[in-house]
């Protein structure tokens, strides 16, 4: 047994399993602190699988659990009311009086305990119907909103009855947000408390809720997309920014986009986990509001294309207007285009430094710069794509030397390796000759000749030997 599940000295003598350690502890439990009492029932009552000091005989669970719904604190009554079973038919007259105590007691927490473990069934439940209502039973929104506000969380609690936030959510909305009977935080409460802890976490990863298919969260996941017209800002937010979605086993459902607002599609497609490359292009080349714009290119999954920039840092144009228009396209791709490879975002940096006066590299640049280059090398295997473009970035650093930006700049002399490429030099213009040098040769060529290639660097990142 490792430190780290010995229990504290003190608490030894309760902790033997033993007739005399229940008798020890009815004895001690109400001078013990608080977190010693937590600690206890948490041990004592759990599962023997998780807990080798878990209690072994069910008269002495059943007699700690009735000692703690004697406590005077609230919060022990309630840990002990979550590990009484639901009813059944059988039940002795000890058991129905446990459960009873638990329904009357002064507590709204402790009422709701066995509602939040899931062992009696939501007390919202619709008129029956049978041996389908038996099966798939349907839950009265407007009863949900009556029951008071901690045992609303306790039933968004996912459990095994099944409970769909999504009608108490949306009529809620029509029906009683207007009024003011519920508040939207209230809701948002409700919304959180059902996606569960680490919810962003299980989203991103596709991970059923535990006991369930892909196939039941696949529903869940269609559920609460279509949710999201329906209800107010902020619980859509909450959605928007965790649902997966855009791809084969999580299409987002027909009319979704359509329906989203600027604000609600801001939270979307700034998301890095989610799809929706067109969706970005759109908005990346037709949208006049700022906002889309910048969103939309600052997920990694927006695929900047060299054709996108290549007439930005072509040459810089005659007419002031344009020019103007040129050098600020350039620079908000430089501070916000995360989906940029490392090469596009040398040569827009390149370019920037020479074109624009107030440009500092290390403030718009270099930080995406680097974030890219760890993100491809951490990613395992993105480490083959984080080859190719560090190999590309020394080619346009080939580029830079022998086609110079500045009229008054010398270029350098073609190595004679490749003397074979020297019609693919075009005065003036580095990004253009490396677009040429680079689909002149495939990527193992350049490895094979990177002695005639310079060095590259990136700030706050080690370069692999």
């Amino acid at each position: 047994m490792s430190n780290e599940r010995l229990p504290p000295i003190h608490l030894e003598p309760f902790m033997d399993g033993t007739p005399l350690a229940m008798e020890r502890l009815r004895y001690a439990w109400s001078g013990l602190v608080l977190s010693d009492r937590i600690y206890l029932l948490s041990v004592l009552l759990a599962d023997r699988s998780s807990h080798p000091s878990a209690l072994v005989w069910k008269r002495h669970h059943e007699a700690l659990i009735d000692l703690a719904l004697e406590d005077e604190n609230a919060y022990i009554r309630y840990l002990a009311a979550k590990r009484v079973p639901g009813p059944d038919k059988r039940d002795t007259p000890e058991v129905r009086a446990r459960a009873e105590k638990i329904n009357t007691d002064a507590s709204e927490l402790v009422r709701s305990a066995q509602q939040e473990m899931g062992t009696i069934p939501p007390p919202f439940r619709a008129a029956g119907q049978g041996l389908l209502d038996a099966i798939s039973p349907k839950y009265d929104p407007a009863r949900f909103w009556t029951a008071p506000p901690i045992h609303r969380l306790a039933i968004a609690t996912w459990s095994s009855w099944d409970f769909s936030v999504a009608e108490p959510l949306r009529y809620a909305t029509t029906e009683l947000l207007p009024n003011g009977t519920v508040t939207e935080n209230e809701m948002a409460d409700v919304l959180l408390q059902f996606l569960g802890t680490g919810y962003k976490r299980r989203l991103s990863a596709k991970e059923p809720r535990l006991g369930r298919s892909s196939y039941h969260f696949d529903q869940e996941i269609e559920e609460l997309w279509k949710l999201v017209p329906d209800v107010p800002k902020q619980l859509a937010g909450i959605l928007l920014e965790c649902l997966p979605g855009g791809d084969k086993r999580s299409p987002i459902p027909a009319g979704i986009l359509e329906s989203l607002d600027e604000e609600n599609l801001v939270f979307l497609l700034r998301r890095d986990d989610i799809e929706l490359n067109q969706l970005r292009r759109k908005f990346y080349a037709d949208s006049a509001n700022e906002k889309l714009r910048r969103a939309a290119v600052s997920s990694i999954r927006f695929d900047l294309l060299d054709f996108d920039i290549s007439h930005l840092v072509s040459n810089l144009n005659k007419h002031e207007d344009s020019r103007l228009k040129q050098v600020e396209e350039l620079s908000f791709l430089a501070k916000y285009c995360r989906g940029a490879s490392l090469v596009q975002m040398e040569a827009m940096h390149h370019c920037l430094c020479r074109w624009k006066s107030d440009y500092y590299r290390t403030d718009e640049g270099d930080a995406l710069r680097s974030e890219r280059a760890k993100r491809l090398w951490n990613g395992g295997s993105g480490r083959l794509a984080f080859g190719e473009e560090i190999l590309q970035l020394r080619v346009f650093e080939l580029a830079k030397s022998l086609s110079p930006l500045d009229s008054d700049e010398a270029p350098s002399l073609l190595p004679k390796s490749l003397k074979q490429h020297l019609k693919l030099i075009l005065p003036q213009n580095p990004w253009q000759t490396y677009l040429n040098l680079w689909s002149a040769a495939r990527p193992a060529e350049w490895t094979a000749k990177e002695e005639d290639l310079p060095n590259v660097w990136i700030r706050d990142f080690d370069m692999p030997s």
